[in-house]
């Protein structure tokens, strides 16, 4: 058996993020028998998940801890928010991948010999698989049995189809989201492309018809009062106590929402969407929906609780309330799906949504991203074709000559100076030249490419997947010879196409759609980490000519070495079954490629064909780059390493994500300035070089020279400046089609509130912290409102508030109608109204008096607060009105409160109860305020 040459590497114990991404997302963890003495990954933070690694220090009872992280902060936890991880070093999970992938080979010998050649591929981190093969990779080895996960990183779900019949269309986006959902409960990203979407109407519901019930006794319930604070609870009623709810009317279509992805949210969500189209009022019973955070020990994550799904529901029932719902629109349920899985410690899906440039909506889904809160959980991008670029151009040549472009192209201009406006203003939408890449993809003659991942780096047919690993290249730099071991990256290459290929017969299918694709094509994405450290190890300055030139001869022998051993795998193991060679040889990459190979691979591959449909991509390798980087041996060993093919961002920045905001520092410039006895990064030689140091069209050069030799595709972002103009962006986008690239993303600095990465702490922040923030400031509002006014502060409302119901009859128009009038007492003062009417007319005007009433009573709750909202609601009324009848019911409660307090007593007069033998029965309302009692109900 190989032995590990660095078994002895450890992550950091000082809290840095090889240790926290490590243990919280790739090592195999459990959820119970936990010890003193045991490392814990322990969230220490609910609202804004942070979490941290600790010891356990003292057990408190069954279901609490007392620990301590790496910095000796102490923090009291409940049992389920700890998680052990099993394995605590590199080596450990070296094991595991090396022996499940090797588990696949047909002979003794062969998984003999190919676990040794990736336990030494793995050593050192010569290669990264992609998370979720970190995760799910040989887990059997460890636990004894094989993991519910998948090892794919890439996904495209099928389109939505196309129907005219509204409840038709909206139950088949609801089935999409559910694939979607069921993915990203195991799997990784997920892109849709959703231009197949017709119009339709919405089913003519209004708030009345939407009745959502969480007790107050539910473990969410204070979670639900902050997102209404948020604004997040608009459009249906919520009815916080079992009696109220049991109280409703026959004709309301009441169900329970079943506590699972696969087998009940989904289809709750058809059913309230059938009833609603067919006229009915819903009512939805959610407290049996397990609680956030709660283990969902099935698919190794967490739940994202009751009231996150709740809003998903509201959501639904939002859209079916509009008069026309279009892909737009419905695209806002895959966004709000991303947020609802967690997968895998912190892990969360991604998405990305694409909408094609001749679709009536383009401009609307270009606009709605501008608007915080609106497809907050998506990446977009416009598919653009060939044809549109070339109207483009024409109007450009046309303006340049002070002629009026044609009316097409004058069009597609206003269109593009739309998308790069927008992408200037907040990064958004990328482009995607979608003809382009069918054009280079060596799938085109059997599965069009329609989305790519949320990344990019993997355009996709309908139920395409991709699974991906990449080289660390730091590790394969000479330092004598100055250049790449080329030898040793040969090794590896033939290492890891074999393992990667072996993934794709290890890995369960738990969606058959995605297996019969997947097979059929037998496609891999192995890329790279660490081009910008062995740039400056090389004193090549990244996005120079000299740099680009490596940059070419480093990924054509990657090209050529992984295409020659597909070809050989195919020999060996059997070609891909959609194997065409004609075909297959006509795409843009093979006819650059084919020519490069040797002459007899050239001979082999139209005899045996190849075992992989595609083998090439450069994924952005963000959370494994950064715990690998991070590791004090891969520091000393290679200097660490950047992540994907992109340049150090600054040598000193920050990093926001889901484990919280950490500082980072590049060694590497540190050293060098120790070394030479320097004090400022100024004076560092021009090869040391950081992404905001560059030109963006040096980000796209480095693209370009990058992407002739990748079949798929690649994520990468030009960092733009602050000051960078929207004629400067127009110009980077058009040489980046020029240049032959199938995909464009830029980041100006600063152009958007939630930014991953950020040389000042405060500016490094995900949305959902900005959310948090937000929360913050509305409850310290509320606690310093309360403070100023004194006795004349908001009264926040009781959990539990008792009342009356009277019926009032009243006239609008030429019409009389009768409305059901809810006043609910706190001490005997009104703070609650709730006015329903079945006068279609007039309900939404109904549901505004009520609250309009809530908000003037609750302003103090005091006598004159009643009597303002009496004065208000008769002002300028006739006797018979809506508004008056309230006032009325009010002016009776006022007559028994002044009464009682002639009395000098404190509210009306109460008899003993019968139940609860209090004296607290108002007889006259038929109501007891301690236990609630009523024999009129």
């Amino acid at each position: 058996m190989y032995k590990f040459e660095y078994e002895a590497m450890e992550f950091s114990k000082d809290g840095q993020l090889d240790e926290l991404i490590a243990l919280d997302r790739y090592a195999i963890s459990t959820y119970d028998n936990f010890q003193l003495g045991n490392t814990v990954v322990a969230i220490v933070d609910k609202n804004l998940e942070t979490k941290k690694i600790a010891t356990i220090t003292r057990k408190v009872d069954e279901d609490k801890f007392i620990i301590s992280d790496r910095h000796s902060t102490m923090y009291t936890v409940n049992k389920e928010l700890l998680q052990k991880p099993l394995e605590l070093k590199p080596s450990h999970m070296w094991e595991r991948w090396a022996k499940g992938a090797s588990s696949v080979e047909n002979e003794d010998e062969k998984k003999k010999f190919w676990e040794n050649e990736f336990r030494w591929l793995f050593d050192g981190y010569r290669y990264s698989l992609g998370g979720r093969i970190q995760l799910m990779l040989g887990q059997e080895y460890v636990t004894g049995k094989k993991a519910n996960l998948t090892a794919y990183n890439c996904y495209v779900a099928r389109s939505p189809k196309s129907f005219d019949n509204p409840k038709e269309q909206f139950t088949d986006v609801l089935e999409v989201a559910y694939k979607e959902a069921s993915i990203m409960r195991r799997g990784g990203g997920v892109g849709i492309n959703i231009s197949t979407i017709k119009t339709v109407k919405g089913s003519g519901a209004t708030l009345d018809n939407f009745i959502f019930y969480l007790d107050e006794n539910h473990a969410d319930y204070e979670e639900l009062q902050d997102r209404i604070k948020l604004g997040k609870f608009k459009g249906v009623q919520l009815v916080t106590s079992k009696n109220d709810f049991q109280r409703l009317p026959k004709e309301v279509k009441v169900f329970k929402a079943i506590d699972s992805v696969d087998n009940g949210l989904f289809d709750n969500l058809k059913q309230m969407v059938q009833e609603s189209y067919s006229g009915f009022k819903v009512a939805i019973d959610f407290n049996d929906l397990r609680h956030r955070k709660a283990i969902v020990k099935g698919v190794n994550g967490r739940s994202s609780g009751a009231v996150s799904w709740m809003e998903l529901f509201v959501l639904v029932a939002q859209l079916l309330q509009k008069e026309e719902i279009d892909n737009v629109e419905f695209a806002e349920i895959f966004s709000f799906v991303v947020g609802l899985i967690e997968q895998g410690g912190s892990r969360r899906g991604a998405l990305m949504l694409i909408n094609k440039n001749d679709n009536s909506s383009i401009y609307k889904f270009i606009e709605r991203k501008k608007v915080s809160g609106y497809l907050a959980g998506a990446n977009i991008s416009v598919a653009i074709d060939d044809d549109f670029m070339l109207k483009v151009k024409d109007a450009k040549k046309a303006i340049e000559k002070n002629f009026k472009p044609y009316k097409e192209c004058e069009e597609a201009l206003n269109l593009w100076n739309l998308i790069i406006k927008s992408a200037w203003e907040s990064a958004e939408p990328g482009v995607v030249w979608l003809e382009r890449y069918n054009k280079e993809s060596n799938t085109w003659y059997f599965h069009e490419i329609i989305c790519t991942n949320p990344c990019g780096e993997q355009g996709l047919p309908e139920w395409g997947v991709c699974n991906l690993g990449h080289f660390v290249l730091p590790r394969f730099y000479n330092k004598q010879a100055n250049d790449i071991n080329w030898e040793e990256l040969k090794r590896a290459i033939r290492a890891a196409v074999r393992l990667q290929d072996n993934i794709i017969d290890y890995t369960p299918y738990f969606l058959e759609e995605n297996k019969q694709t997947q097979l059929k094509e037998r496609r891999v994405g192995i890329g790279s980490l660490g081009l910008g450290t062995l740039l400056i190890h090389k004193k090549l300055r990244y996005g120079s000519e000299e740099a680009n030139k490596f940059i070419e001869k480093l990924y054509k022998f990657i090209a050529i070495e992984t295409y020659k051993t597909s070809i050989d795998l195919a020999i060996e193991k059997g070609k891909f079954p959609a194997f065409n060679a004609k075909y297959i040889s006509q795409s843009g990459f093979m006819k650059r490629l084919l020519q490069e190979l040797p002459k007899e691979y050239q001979e082999k591959f139209q005899k045996y064909g190849i075992r992989n449909a595609t083998l090439l991509t450069q994924a952005p390798t963000g959370s494994t780059g950064t715990y690998i980087d991070n590791i004090p041996m891969m520091r000393e060993l290679c200097g660490g390493t950047t992540t994907g093919i992109e340049p150090y961002f600054s040598w000193e920045y920050w990093r926001a994500g889901r484990l919280g905001v950490t500082k980072q520092t590049v060694d590497l410039a540190k050293e060098y300035l120790s070394k030479n006895g320097l004090t400022d990064v100024k004076q560092l030689p021009d090869y040391f070089v950081t992404a905001m140091d560059l030109l963006p069209t040096d980000h796209v050069k480095v693209q370009a020279a990058i992407q002739k030799w990748t079949d798929s595709s690649i994520s990468k972002t030009a960092n733009c400046p602050n000051d960078f103009t929207i004629e400067q962006t127009d110009e980077l986008y058009m040489l980046a089609y020029d240049l032959g690239l199938k995909g464009m993303t830029i980041y100006r600095d600063g152009s958007r509130m939630a930014q991953v990465l950020a040389t000042k702490e405060e500016d490094a922040k995900l949305e959902m912290h900005i959310e948090a923030k937000q929360l913050e400031e509305i409850k310290a509002s509320e606690t310093n409102e309360q403070e100023q006014k004194g006795n004349v502060l908001i009264k926040k409302r009781p959990k539990r508030l008792y009342g009356f119901t009277e019926k009032a009859i009243f006239s609008y128009g030429d019409k009389m109608g009768k409305a059901y009038v809810t006043i609910n007492l706190d001490e005997g003062t009104p703070v609650e109204v709730f006015i329903q009417t079945k006068e279609k007319e007039i309900s939404s005007m109904a549901k505004a008096l009520g609250l309009m009433t809530t908000k003037l009573l609750r302003l103090g709750g005091t006598n004159d607060n009643l009597e303002q909202a009496i004065k208000t609601l008769t002002y300028d009324q006739t006797m018979g009105t809506l508004p008056f009848a309230v006032a009325n019911i009010l002016k009776g409660v006022q007559k028994e409160r002044l009464s009682e307090t002639s009395k000098g007593k404190s509210g009306v007069k109460l008899q003993r109860c019968p139940d609860c033998k209090e004296s607290s029965y108002d007889k006259g309302n038929c109501i007891c305020y301690s236990c609630g009692a009523s024999k009129c109900n």
